[in-house]
């Protein structure tokens, strides 16, 4: 499967965060914009990602080549770039990572190491994000089959992130399944399907069999199938 970001002969796709298509970083020119950084200008509408969120940002230049970066400090007039103060939950390129992929969005640090833990047993790639805008910034980058991520999250929720992905045309195939404890009543199941486009709604806690089944259901088995035997504590 091809990644979302590829590098080779000075190729380095990167996807812009206004229009959504994808171009070559390469080819792209550097902006203008007021700032202690300048960014690359989109080949199709010209917008360049300054004002993006800075998890894109961050992910971005921590997956570009090194001769990107070198353009880029030569761009600045070769002082060395700010470090971004934003780490990123994620510590691997999109092409090391197995696939199918999912990614994990959640606040809880807890839910999240054990839904990842589950998910890579099961078989399938695995990736994390601790809030909204990082799954956004993630899901264009890396491209993952399916999100799965938390309902109730700070600033904003899992159902809006996913009309977000369902709403933008390089991410609207991904599949996006919303976890809940506290959205249980079945109006907001319906809300989920309806309004924001969802394409799962499970009520925690959340039993490994039944992430697998969904997750088989959504985008098949993975490449390599884990051990049969789940020794798991559920999903809180």
């Amino acid at each position: 499967m091809t990644t979302t970001m590829a590098v080779q002969d000075e190729r380095f796709l990167i996807p812009c965060t206004a229009c959504f298509e994808f171009f070559n970083a390469f080819d792209a020119e550097w902006c203008d914009c007021i700032g202690s950084d300048v960014t690359l200008k989109c080949t199709h509408c010209g917008h360049c990602f300054c004002r993006a969120a800075n998890e894109f940002k961050t992910e971005l230049w921590r997956l570009a080549p090194a001769s990107l970066h070198a353009l880029r400090k030569e761009r600045l007039g070769g002082a060395a770039t700010q470090r971004d103060r934003f780490a990123t939950v994620s510590n691997e390129a999109a092409s090391e990572i197995s696939r199918p992929m999912v990614l994990v969005v959640d606040d809880s640090k807890l839910i999240r190491a054990t839904t990842m833990r589950i998910v890579r047993s099961l078989g399938y790639g695995a990736i994390e994000a601790a809030d909204a805008d990082m799954g956004i910034a993630l899901t264009l980058l890396y491209r993952p089959e399916v999100v799965l991520s938390d309902a109730l999250m700070p600033k904003v929720d899992g159902r809006a992130m996913c009309r977000t992905i369902k709403n933008s045309p390089s991410t609207q195939q991904t599949k996006v399944v919303i976890m809940t404890g506290l959205y249980k009543a079945p109006r907001y199941k319906y809300e989920a399907f309806h309004s924001f486009g969802v394409d799962e709604y499970l009520l925690k806690p959340i039993e490994p069999e039944e992430l697998r089944k969904v997750l088989h259901r959504l985008v098949g088995p993975p490449a390599l199938r884990a051990a049969e035997d789940f020794h798991f504590d559920i999903v809180a």
